[in-house]
């Protein structure tokens, strides 16, 4: 599927106070998180085992790092409306799980750094949570920015200028995948070299 679209990488960094003041709004995205089918059912999302403000206490700066798989020229025409998800699917799972891979190669790169995902955890076919079993991949899954009340279309928007776009009867003219990485020291690109590695090579 990746002959139909490219891959843009957008970045910026900034001091975690301010972005929690702006962006972070628990109680506004807890209820709609509760009407998602993820709710409850993946150990990533709602209602979470931390607290949000413990978790984020020893980091100082988060980098915000937003993946978009735009369709190429004649694409998003050419897409009949019965075939949309299953496109949706093959475009944006698989660059997920290189992006979820490369950010956790990011955290290696940096020390005392931790990754917060774009959406529900995707690594296993079937999440243990609902038989109240713990996660098969923990040093591997991550919460996700949703979970922790972030607000990824102000986000995308006022940091990255990029509008979120969604699936209305056709494909949009990009998806966007959006993770973040939280660190005690600025990043001086390091990130940004990981993921065009992982991504772009």
């Amino acid at each position: 599927m990746s002959g139909i679209y490219d891959l843009k990488l957008t970045m910026k960094e900034t001091g975690i106070d301010k972005f929690v003041e702006l962006y972070q709004h628990q109680e506004k995205y807890l209820a709609y998180c509760r009407e998602c089918h993820n709710y409850g059912t993946k150990w990533s999302c709602p209602p979470l085992n931390v607290n949000t403000a413990d978790f984020l206490r020893p980091y100082r700066y988060v980098t915000v790092a937003a993946v978009q798989m735009v369709f190429r020229k004649g694409i998003v025409e050419s897409v009949p409306p019965d075939k949309i998800k299953e496109v949706t699917i093959d475009t944006i799972l698989p660059v997920k799980n290189v992006f979820h891979d490369a950010m956790l190669s990011a955290e290696q790169e940096i020390p005392d750094s931790i990754t917060l995902s774009s959406g529900g955890c995707t690594l296993c076919d079937k999440c243990l949570r609902p038989e109240a079993k713990p996660c098969r991949q923990p040093a591997r899954m991550r919460y996700s920015l949703d979970s922790f009340g972030f607000d990824l279309s102000a986000i995308t928007e006022e940091l990255l200028g990029i509008k979120l776009l969604w699936c209305k009867g056709k494909l949009p003219d990009y998806y966007t995948l959006v993770h973040a990485l939280f660190t005690y020291e600025p990043d001086e690109g390091r990130i940004e070299r990981v993921l065009r590695k992982a991504l772009m090579d």
